[in-house]
């Protein structure tokens, strides 16, 4: 995710998984990294998951995820700049998410979904005044993958994703409100061994806010994942 403060509301915006649900008892440990850029602003950052096998083609799961994203500052006025204000000044907001998760298997097609929270805050830079820098969220995301093998070891997936953030508490900036977000994502995974899987994946981001209902901003976004079965 790139471009925008209320974006950090989010949680990280990524699949890098199959349609494919562990064997009940088993275990898979996933570590990704990956960025993201729009025409105003770019971000990075990591992420983890854990999920179990629980049967009936079944996981449940915890993931969670830290990103910085440069987002573009509001510093001059609406007529203009003045003196020593910077046109193109820009401000780095850091967000933390977590989400408790579940997947089910259909074969070729999986669904997933995760209720969790967020928080973020401006850490450095000319912040945005009328932006949403600081605050805490429940977030949710639901969506679907389908992955289909290409050769032995290499399978193609893709999927997409509904994301949403509801500021909660006291701790929250005055501009803070409800953040919605849809993913579009393709990516390959290959198998390193029994055990290991790597994914590569990209795909794009449409944010809308309450300031910005009929004026969606566009990400592109990418990551790499390594996927380690117990």
């Amino acid at each position: 995710m790139a471009g925008c403060a209320a974006q950090a509301r989010l949680p990280a915006s990524y699949f890098a998984e199959d349609a494919t649900a562990l064997d009940p008892g088993h275990v898979s440990l996933t570590a990704v990294g990956g960025g993201g850029v729009n025409t105003t602003g770019d971000g990075g950052g990591v992420g983890a998951r854990v999920r179990v096998g629980i049967g009936d083609a079944q996981e449940v799961g915890v993931e969670a995820s830290q990103i910085h994203i440069n987002a573009p500052s509001q510093e001059c006025p609406i007529d203009g700049c003045e003196g020593n204000e910077d046109p193109n000044a820009t401000f780095d907001v850091r967000s933390r998410s977590a989400l408790v998760t579940y997947k089910r298997s259909f074969g070729d097609i999986a669904l997933i979904g995760g209720l969790g929270g967020s928080e973020h805050a401006a850490v450095s830079g000319v912040q945005d005044t009328g932006a949403d820098t600081y605050g805490d969220s429940v977030d949710g995301a639901f969506g679907f993958v389908v992955g289909r093998h290409v050769t032995k070891l290499l399978e193609i997936y893709g999927g997409s994703r509904a994301t949403f953030a509801v500021p909660v508490g006291a701790n929250n900036s005055p501009n803070a409100s409800v953040v919605i977000g849809l993913t579009g994502a393709m990516g390959l995974a290959t198998d390193l061994g029994d055990h290991v899987q790597l994914f590569t994946e990209a795909g794009a981001l449409a944010v809308m806010d309450g300031n910005d209902v009929w004026f969606p901003r566009l990400d592109a976004d990418a990551v790499v994942g390594l996927k380690l079965k117990l």
